[in-house]
């Protein structure tokens, strides 16, 4: 059986998924597409179908990647409250993901967010059992 990991490498993956997921955001900040003209034009389809209000796609696109790193951040300091945090982001964008209509997204940006959450999830998953769970202790923590 594999063991869990120590706080040490928890921390670690942690971090990683922390710069990752700051590596990913300033690709899609910057502008940072291959393609020229015409996947710019392809990204401006984002949206396209949405049954939610066009502003409630636009600035929940802006204020997930913003707050989910602020989480991340945060869960990497072992606060407890991090993982509720980051737990209703993802139930919250679970919900609005199916109604926000068609999804547009550059292969890097895609490529650097998966990368991401594939290194998040581990520890996020880990977080709620028990040893992982007694690193968010208040008392533990260090």
């Amino acid at each position: 059986m594999i063991p869990f990991p120590s706080k040490p490498v928890f921390r670690g993956l942690s971090l990683a998924a922390v710069v990752l997921q700051v590596i990913a955001m300033l690709s899609w900040i910057c502008d940072w597409t291959f393609g020229g003209e015409a996947a710019n034009t392809a990204l401006q389809w984002s949206s396209y179908g949405s049954i939610l209000p066009y502003a409630i796609v636009y600035w929940w696109g802006q204020a997930y990647p913003i707050l989910f790193s602020i989480g991340l951040l945060f869960f990497f300091l072992f606060h407890g409250w991090s993982r509720i945090f980051l737990l209703s982001l993802l139930v919250i964008s679970l919900i609005l993901t199916p109604l926000s209509g068609l999804s547009v997204s550059d292969a890097l940006s895609s490529f650097l967010y998966s990368l991401a959450n594939l290194v998040f999830w581990l520890p996020f998953l880990l977080s709620f059992f028990s040893p992982c769970s007694e690193y968010f202790n208040k008392t533990q923590n260090g």
